[in-house]
């Protein structure tokens, strides 16, 4: 699995972002989003026929558990699939299974693009991880 992050995140890189020719974040959006947080956009690329779709996600999910994001965090997972693929439930379940529990409190949403330029799977991972924000008052363990 490749790993780039991109090292300028401002809201004029967020509002360049499009999903199916629409920003993905509106200016008031953006305004929320990015008041008091600190944004993160990590781009993971599966490695080419070397890495089944199986193996690139579970790599996923080991980077998230290797680099803990405490505090409440808005996070956003665009899937980037090949020509006329989706997720396949499967495929959903342990991803919704195994990258909730990487986040300590916040919300998260998932969203899949297809591009037929594409040979291998992408994950686009934006992290909005608020400062000063609200904390867990009941124990995990508790739930």
């Amino acid at each position: 699995m490749e790993i780039h992050e991109i090292e300028t995140v401002d809201k004029e890189y967020l509002s360049t972002l499009k999903m199916r020719m629409y920003k993905m974040f509106s200016d008031a959006e953006l305004d929320f989003l990015t008041e008091h947080s600190t944004c993160r956009v990590i781009e993971f690329t599966q490695e080419s026929g070397t890495e089944s779709d199986a193996e690139f996600y579970q790599h996923f999910v080991c980077w998230l558990q290797e680099e803990p994001i405490k505090g409440y965090v808005y996070y956003y997972l665009i899937m980037g699939m090949r020509k006329g693929e989706n997720l396949s439930d499967e495929e959903f379940l342990y991803l919704e299974s195994h990258v909730t529990p990487c986040f300590d409190t916040g919300y998260g949403w998932i969203t899949q693009t297809n591009n037929e330029r594409r040979f291998k799977r992408r994950i686009k991972l934006i992290t909005f991880e608020k400062h000063n924000s609200f904390r867990r008052l009941i124990p995990l363990n508790q739930q």
